[in-house]
């Protein structure tokens, strides 16, 4: 049948129609393949980012492990390293508010097993170690520290020039008038038993030979001694504590500061109440002694000391 031009006309308008409906169709399947290409190289980094958070997290797991042989609390070093990696973060983490028993009893028996005691104690009553005859009762040569903590609770407030004198100097005279203003030495074991100090006594004065030889006197235990030492470190009295243990041969770690008083020549006792500070923190540590010798209870109470700042005050062992 013939066409008309007019339908003639018509296709040829539908024919273009269908050329420009397919060019648009090519041209929408380009931008979109371009966009969907964009998409793609942008998701990228993202995939690489979380790979970068997992290797973290790998590590903060081996770190946690790395705290449990240490005794450490893994949430507290999680959080420490969380806020701040940096090196003394990491000395923090190998510190502990304890010694290992088992190495520190094996120091200590090497030199005596019966005649030492040791007792390490930090500002907050921690008792960190105690050796085996910590609780027992030794000579207290050299501890001026009950005199100066009975004064203190009995005149709160009341700062003594004999007690300042007692605790830089160890001056027996000085110590005496501490005595005698707190009401003499049976006030005096009246405070310590009141305070728990149980296995510390008090029967002569300082240096009264005369009476040490007719069998009256002073005695204390490592552990109440340590636990003497905690005291003063909270109040800050230690810092009076002026003995020069080093020119006796004790050996003070690099770094450390120490405050300490020595005993000795009665009983053949020689004992150290030394107070050892990295600058942040303070431990107490109290080595008592009996047929030991000079050079001998200076070597332990070195030993202890090391152990001390490398355990517990994050320092390098020397």
């Amino acid at each position: 049948m013939p066409v008309s031009p007019e339908e003639r006309g018509m296709g040829r308008g539908g024919k273009i129609a269908l050329l420009v409906i397919a060019a648009i169709a090519v041209v929408a399947l380009v931008v979109t393949g371009t966009v969907l290409v964009i998409r793609a190289v942008d998701a990228r980094p993202a995939a690489v980012s979380e790979q970068t958070d997992g290797s973290a997290s790998d590590d903060e797991a081996d770190d946690g492990a790395a705290d449990d042989d240490d005794g450490k609390d893994d949430d507290a070093d999680d959080a420490g390293n969380d806020a701040d990696d940096t090196p003394t973060d990491d000395t923090e983490s190998t510190a502990s508010r304890t010694l290992d028993k088992d190495s520190v009893d094996a120091i200590v028996d090497g030199y005596s097993d019966t005649d030492v005691a040791v007792a390490v104690m930090t500002a907050d009553g921690l008792r960190s170690y105690s050796s085996r005859y910590a609780e027992s009762r030794y000579v207290a040569a050299g501890l001026y520290l009950p005199v100066y903590l009975a004064y203190t609770a009995k005149n709160p407030g009341r700062p003594s020039d004999s007690a300042g004198e007692m605790l830089r100097s160890m001056s027996n005279d000085a110590a005496n008038a501490v005595i005698d203003s707190v009401g003499g030495l049976d006030a005096l074991n009246t405070w310590l038993a009141d305070n728990r100090y149980s296995r510390t006594t008090f029967d002569r004065k300082f240096g009264d030979v005369a009476a040490s030889e007719d069998g009256y006197e002073n005695y204390t235990s490592a552990n109440d001694a340590a636990r003497m030492l905690s005291e003063c470190i909270k109040d800050g009295s230690y810092e009076l504590m002026g003995y020069d243990i080093a020119s006796e041969g004790v050996a003070i770690p690099v770094g450390a500061t120490v405050h300490a008083h020595r005993g000795m020549g009665i009983q053949d006792a020689y004992n150290y109440f030394v107070v050892i500070s990295n600058g942040e923190e303070s431990v107490g540590v109290a080595v008592m002694t009996q047929n030991l010798g000079k050079e001998r209870a200076a070597s332990l109470t070195s030993d202890m000391l090391d152990v001390v700042w490398t355990s517990m005050l994050g320092g390098t062992k020397q």
